[in-house]
């Protein structure tokens, strides 16, 4: 509820610091230069989180690209790149667990190559989420970045900063189960299998209450 009430509160001062600026015969030109600008970057985001759902990078990246040349100022930007990055992280851990299922000594020079190329990608890509998603959270707090985040901790093997972002989390909204299981995910990476457990109890019971 606070965070929404700070939300309106911004908006509204943004608002009216381009009615102070504008000279009179211009303040409804200004206001609707702000609003096309905030529907822009929403539609943006709702383009780009399409694309990711194709799988189709190249075109996601293209759009931002497209976005950040018109508009560099875009506060959406951050987020969608960061999402951006994210996807392709999951990409590229799934593909390396594939190739490091199989036994060492039956692996072909070319999957032995290939894991060397996924161990720089998921180094550069979880980077770029993990910058990006706290540039977005400077913007404002939002409780699905702060799990997003968790969740490429969590995929890297940060573990305490994993754990740090889903607390905050369950500690701002006990009824976000992402943040449950995520925490759970964590927990597990370390072999606190009943922790984990309890955890995910936890999760559920809070989930039926909400």
């Amino acid at each position: 509820i606070l965070l929404g009430v700070n939300q309106g509160f911004t908006w509204s001062m943004t608002q009216s610091s381009k009615l102070d600026l504008a000279r009179s015969d211009q303040r409804g030109f200004a206001i609707g230069i702000n609003e096309f600008a905030g529907y822009i970057g929403v539609a943006v985001a709702g383009i780009v989180t399409a694309y990711l759902a194709l799988g189709a990078w190249d075109e996601a990246e293209s759009m931002l690209v497209a976005v950040e040349a018109v508009d560099p100022a875009n506060i959406r930007i951050p987020m969608a790149r960061g999402e951006l990055a994210h996807a392709r992280l999951l990409e590229a851990v799934r593909e390396r667990d594939v190739l490091l299922a199989i036994d060492a000594g039956a692996r072909t020079p070319v999957q032995t190559a290939r894991l060397d190329e996924l161990a720089q990608e998921i180094e550069l890509q979880s980077s770029e989420a993990i910058d990006r998603y706290r540039a977005a959270l400077q913007g404002g707090s939002s409780l699905d970045l702060m799990v997003k985040l968790g969740q490429v901790y969590a995929l890297v093997g940060q573990l305490s900063a994993a754990e740090t972002e889903f607390r905050r989390v369950i500690s701002r909204s006990p009824y976000r189960v992402e943040a449950y299981i995520g925490l759970a995910d964590v927990m597990l990476q370390r072999g606190e299998t009943t922790a984990a457990l309890e955890n995910l109890r936890a999760g559920y019971a809070r989930s039926l209450d909400d």
